[in-house]
């Protein structure tokens, strides 16, 4: 039997505005939002979330790319007092690139030496958990996985994140000519996609570093999904789009609370590059806001490893033959990847 697992959202175009109006309710997320952007008086005749009543709001125009790193973290309250709230198993951060290993209360980002990417380190020694131990939790969120993650679920943000169905697509496997072909519905999670599983982890590490603001550019979701953990935390968020993002996006990043910013296209439609450059540029004029971007912070890729974990345990630990994953900047690829090799080495799978 061939298994192909694609992680994916199959949802109406509408659904996480409608899931994150809900969530929005339930997590009291704070009503910063101004008036004339209240659910009902969006219209999609104003692309950039231009109201009748209110002027499309400022944006950013770059003209050059700059270095998007964060290589020197300020140094937030958890650095000054050199502790945070972790799991037991989890030992500190390790540069991919050079190798050096730092403690996670005082490298918050990339490497403090070579401007690498830090990647959270556990020792596996000290986890004693089995498939059958976990298959008998409740199924509730991600961090129902929580030993191998950097944080506590005590001590998680969290809007019940994870725990998303694996739907049997019998047609679609017929049609590609194979055994059997399941998709990892994503589009169950709060805001819609599998960015909330990085936002969360990330957001945990933002509020356990005592961080008050945090910023990021994204090409859509990750900027709704941060705005609504940066609100479920209690943190205000700055949020970098490019004008070609989704409308959807855009308007639940404003309901969720956060700072818009959406950049206007320095040669065409406005890409993710483009946000990313008014990001840095931003960001070196406010230290003290704490990133969340892909591959700065080093904790988005462990929360996106929970999908294999998931996967793995909704398969009763059997290994697909395959694994179908679109990617863009790759973070859940590498959880992914990083969740396997896990699962092999603490003797779970083959």
């Amino acid at each position: 039997v061939v298994r192909l697992i694609a992680s994916t959202s199959v949802l109406p175009a509408d659904r996480p505005f409608r899931r994150s109006l809900v969530h929005a309710s339930l997590a009291s997320i704070r009503p910063r939002v101004p008036s004339a952007y209240r659910f009902i008086r969006f219209d999609p005749k104003y692309p950039e979330g231009q109201t009748a009543d209110r002027p499309r709001s400022p944006t950013v125009t770059v003209t050059a790319a700059t270095a998007i790193t964060q290589t020197v973290a300020p140094k937030f309250p958890a650095c000054e007092r050199g502790f945070m709230e972790t799991t037991d198993a989890f030992i500190g951060l390790t540069c991919v690139d050079c190798g050096e290993a730092f403690d996670a209360a005082t490298a918050t980002h990339r490497c403090p030496d070579c401007g690498g990417i830090l990647d959270p380190e556990y020792d596996y020694d000290r986890i004693e958990l089995t498939p059958e131990t976990l298959d008998a939790r409740p199924d509730g969120s991600m961090w129902r996985y929580a030993e191998l993650l950097p944080f506590p679920a005590e001590a998680a943000v969290s809007l019940g994140e994870g725990a998303t169905p694996l739907v049997e697509c019998p047609s679609l496997a017929d049609a590609m000519g194979v055994g059997r072909v399941l998709l990892k519905d994503e589009g169950a999670n709060p805001t819609g996609t599998f960015k909330d599983r990085g936002q969360a982890a990330a957001m945990t590490a933002a509020r356990e570093h005592g961080a008050s603001e945090v910023a990021l550019n994204s090409a859509g979701n990750a900027g709704q999904a941060a705005a609504a953990y940066a609100a479920r935390a209690d943190l205000d968020a700055h949020v970098f789009l490019p004008s070609r993002a989704g409308f959807t996006q855009k308007a639940m990043t404003e309901v969720h609370g956060a700072e818009l910013t959406v950049t206007d296209p320095v040669d065409g439609n406005s890409q993710i590059g483009d946000a990313g450059a008014a990001y840095a540029e931003a960001i070196d004029e406010h230290p003290e806001w704490y990133s969340t971007k892909t591959f700065v912070t080093p904790y988005r890729h462990e929360g996106k490893k929970t999908m294999a974990l998931e996967v793995l345990a909704q398969l009763d630990w059997e290994v697909p033959d395959g694994v179908v994953y679109p990617t863009g900047g790759g973070v859940g690829l590498v959880g992914m990847h990083k969740a396997a090799r896990e699962a092999k080495q603490l003797g779970w799978t083959e």
